[in-house]
């Protein structure tokens, strides 16, 4: 497993800085009143959180219309696809992914239940990053709370970005290693998320950004993984629905409810995780013939969706273990954690074992 070697003061000079105001309506929407990049990393990534992405209760619903195009193993383009979703809350919404491979159509109703229809699975890395570096691009308060938060200035000129990362003590492994934390960072002028270096190697930029319902977001993202391309996502289109939702929420009759069967744990009303989709790891070439073994130790937070994101690391024998642990983690699905019936969020932690011989 190759160590990413790319750093975010190569990463600020990459893109020029474009702003382009977007709304549902034909007038052009009074920009957000968004204060100066702080100078304190905890205030830079708690104003950032008002401003970045698209799921807020603070927003009236949505209707958004992508394109993207997969990358292979070596880099070159392979397939190309639309994600569409239409948006009402956090717990209301439909989903849809259609490539010449996959289609896939996700539902989820007020009353916590969920329905999917396809012909095929979507990969769980597809479904994670073109969604989320689109519309959910910034950490949890999960994953800030238990971090360090270091400030940093990285690049010159009009592209010097401000970047926050957030560092944790891991054993066995270099405070310094790169591409094993989170990295967020900002232009200098205003705390508007344009680059992003996440745990597992994926690094995403951000261009032509566009406002929307007081809101940034890029029209136009490049996800990179172990410096190779992985995806490119582009917007085709962004606009408001109407405040009371219809058909596009309801889902048809030939759509199957996607049922769990959790055991209750714990306290009364409190189900069981179950894995439903991983990805094997593979082993490190160099790690094995070195006979370098162990466990890995990941942080998660598991959405409502019942997908991971967030990834902390927390211990390794060795970095390029890590790595390759949170690699395959990041493919992984598994059913939503239920409290007396309703999806929530769960912090967790992932153990990934490497052994010789395995």
């Amino acid at each position: 497993m190759r160590i990413v070697r790319t750093t975010l003061a190569s990463l600020a000079l990459v893109f020029v800085v474009g702003w382009v105001g977007w709304s549902q309506s034909a007038t052009t929407p009074t920009p957000p009143v968004v204060v100066a990049t702080p100078k304190d990393a905890a205030q830079i990534l708690k104003v950032a959180a008002e401003v970045n992405g698209l799921e807020s209760e603070k927003l009236a619903p949505w209707h958004l219309k992508s394109t993207f195009q997969l990358y292979d193993a070596n880099g070159k383009p392979s397939e190309q696809g639309t994600y569409e979703e239409f948006w009402a809350s956090l717990h209301k919404y439909k989903r849809i992914y259609t490539s010449p491979s996959f289609t896939q159509t996700e539902w989820a109703t007020e009353d916590g239940k969920y329905y999917r229809t396809g012909r095929l699975y979507v990969p769980p890395i597809v479904l994670s990053l073109v969604r989320s570096q689109m519309i959910s691009p910034m950490p949890s308060e999960q994953e800030i709370s238990d971090a360090v938060l270091t400030r940093q200035v990285q690049g010159s000129g009009k592209g010097k970005l401000v970047c926050v990362s957030l560092t944790r003590t891991i054993q066995n492994v270099p405070s310094a290693q790169p591409g094993l934390f989170s990295t967020y960072c900002f232009n200098e002028d205003r705390p508007i998320l344009r680059t992003s270096m996440l745990y597992g190697g994926v690094q995403s930029i951000a261009n032509e950004m566009v406002l929307f319902q007081n809101r940034y977001l890029p029209k136009v993202v490049r996800v990179n993984g172990y410096d190779k391309p992985l995806l490119d996502i582009r917007i085709l289109l962004l606009k408001g629905i109407a405040s009371s939702p219809g058909s596009e929420f309801q889902p048809p009759a030939n759509a199957m409810q996607v049922r769990y069967k959790p055991r209750i744990v714990g306290k009364k009303g409190v189900t069981e995780v179950h894995i439903l989709h991983n990805v094997t790891p593979v082993y490190p070439y160099e790690a094995k013939q070195h006979r370098v073994e162990g466990l890995v130790l990941i942080k998660a937070v598991l959405g409502t969706d019942g997908r991971l994101g967030n990834l902390a690391l927390i211990s390794a024998p060795d970095p390029s273990l890590a790595e390759a642990a949170a690699s395959s983690a990041m493919q992984w699905e598994f059913s939503p954690y239920l409290v007396d019936g309703q999806p929530v969020e769960l912090v967790f932690t992932i153990q990934v074992s490497f052994r010789i011989g395995s």
